[in-house]
């Protein structure tokens, strides 16, 4: 005669055989997901600072500066201008002042502080300028 109060042993190993098998399916993707979230925080991170040199730099005119360092928190980052174009007669109309400008492509690297090897780059045009 079979007692049908509770589970039998079989039962309970083909249960827990059940249950050791979906989390081991189940747990790694939340591994997964905790690598993804922290590769976009590493990523939104590096566009933060690259928004943050880029506005440093696009202050400096190329034409009379046309190299430069500088510090972004953990970051530093060197940056390289290089004419593009011929320099062209450009008129003030306000000051009626003459300007010759000249369009400079701006390539930009970033380190980890106190590192040879760039961890990233970027690259954007500018204008500069000279009487």
């Amino acid at each position: 005669m079979r007692n049908s109060k509770g589970f039998g042993l079989i039962e309970v190993l083909v249960a827990s055989v059940v249950l050791v098998s979906l989390l081991a399916a189940v747990l790694p993707l939340f591994d997964a997901g905790q690598n993804q979230l922290a590769k976009a925080e590493k990523v939104a991170v590096m566009l933060s600072a690259k928004k943050r040199i880029y506005h440093r730099i696009a202050e400096v005119n190329p034409a009379e500066q046309s190299s430069g360092k500088g510090h972004d928190g953990h970051w530093e980052y060197r940056w390289q201008a290089r004419r593009i174009s011929d320099f062209r007669q450009q008129h003030s109309r306000e000051a009626l002042v003459r300007y010759q400008v000249a369009l400079y492509q701006i390539n930009v690297s970033i380190y980890p502080n106190e590192s040879q090897q760039a961890l990233d780059q970027f690259r954007f045009k500018h204008l500069g300028w000279k009487k």
